[in-house]
């Protein structure tokens, strides 16, 4: 087990933050009307998609990173420490974008996996 960061693992935490100060979203900033809550999370993760922070480590042909699972890692980290909000596709993020993965065919990895990781499907 690796117990130091490295500079790349650094400079992608010091990334993260700094989308977040540009971002400055916070849970408890959301609103509490359901339909307005899910516009603004469907917004949140798009934009946390399109800065290469959801699905890091799914296979890039499909829409993901194509990154090591460390750095999803350090990217939660990062996202938990500074209260941002979670994404709102969890299902699809949890557990049928997985699925497709492993269990899909290429056209349909293809088809679901990039909505999937930036909501634009729930």
């Amino acid at each position: 087990m690796q117990s130091a960061e490295t500079a790349s693992e650094r400079a992608l935490a010091d990334e993260v933050r700094a989308f977040l100060s540009r971002e400055s979203s916070r849970s408890s900033d959301l609103p509490r009307s359901l339909d307005e809550r899910m516009a603004v999370l469907q917004r949140w993760q798009s934009a946390c998609y399109e800065a290469g922070f959801v699905g890091r480590a799914w296979p890039s042909e499909f829409g993901g990173g194509g990154r090591p699972p460390v750095e999803q890692i350090i990217v939660d980290q990062e996202l938990a420490a500074a209260g941002a909000p979670e994404f709102v596709n969890i299902v699809g993020l949890g557990v049928l974008g997985p699925s497709f993965l492993r269990f899909g065919n290429d056209a349909q990895r293809r088809r679901y996996i990039p909505p999937i990781l930036s909501a634009e499907e729930i």
